[in-house]
């Protein structure tokens, strides 16, 4: 399976939570970079490659592979020329998903013009965030919860091949749940032959995708030790 490959500049607060998390994620390679040497030294352990550099010289984007990431999260807003300058370059460079931080609406609708594919306001996310959770905490529950756990396509392999759900035990030795599953032979852009529900008498097939559900870290656990 595919590893994404992210690209995340910018490594203040909220730049180096991010790759903090992609570090913990399963199948993500993290590639930061930052002009803070100090910045990219406290991070340079969560991620696959670190550089020190300024993403608004196209030349920099270029020696780092940017180009290459599936990926790219542009996580200043303070210096919005930059932020404009890095998110044109990404989009000339063919990345197909560019992640970018605004500080108000009139930004969000420029950075969407220059080529972002998404545009989040931080203090507007965190203000919903609050007053769901003032107003029904059960949904504040759920959000907690998603941002704790993971779903993750698993190529099925390995030893629990012609073993079933029932059988293998995922969640009592994995801490992981099957979501669904989706036979080899079906083709990925069959929507209406997609993924069925994957009762405890599915027996797993190679090449099989299942969906797992579960922590962040017992899918990577997961992942690791089965290979996917």
């Amino acid at each position: 399976m595919h590893k994404k490959k992210v690209l995340v500049i910018g490594l203040g607060r909220f730049g180096s939570s991010i790759v903090e998390s992609l570090w913990k994620a399963a199948g993500i390679e993290t590639v930061a970079v930052d002009t803070n040497p100090e910045a990219v030294d406290a991070v340079k352990d969560h991620a696959d490659a670190s550089f020190v550099g300024s993403a608004v010289d196209p030349r920099v984007l270029d020696g780092i592979g940017a180009a290459d990431c599936d990926v790219a999260v542009v996580t200043f807003s303070e210096d919005f020329e930059a932020t404009v300058l890095v998110v044109s370059e990404l989009k000339r460079l063919g990345v197909k998903e560019i992640v970018a931080r605004a500080g108000n609406r009139r930004q969000v609708g420029v950075l969407r013009a220059v080529g972002a594919t998404r545009v989040y306001q931080l203090e507007h996310e965190m203000g919903r965030r609050v007053s769901v959770d003032l107003v029904t905490p059960i949904a504040a529950d759920l959000l907690e919860f998603a941002h704790q756990h993971q779903i993750h396509p698993w190529v099925a392999g390995g030893r629990l091949i012609g073993t079933t759900l029932a059988d293998a035990q995922l969640r009592k030795a994995w801490g992981v749940t099957v979501l669904g599953h989706r036979k080899a032979e079906v083709a990925t852009d069959a929507p209406s032959k997609g993924f069925e529900v994957a009762g405890p008498d599915y027996r797993i097939g190679s090449g099989d995708v299942l969906l797992l559900v579960g922590e962040t870290s017992a899918i990577q656990k997961f992942v690791t030790q089965m290979g996917g």
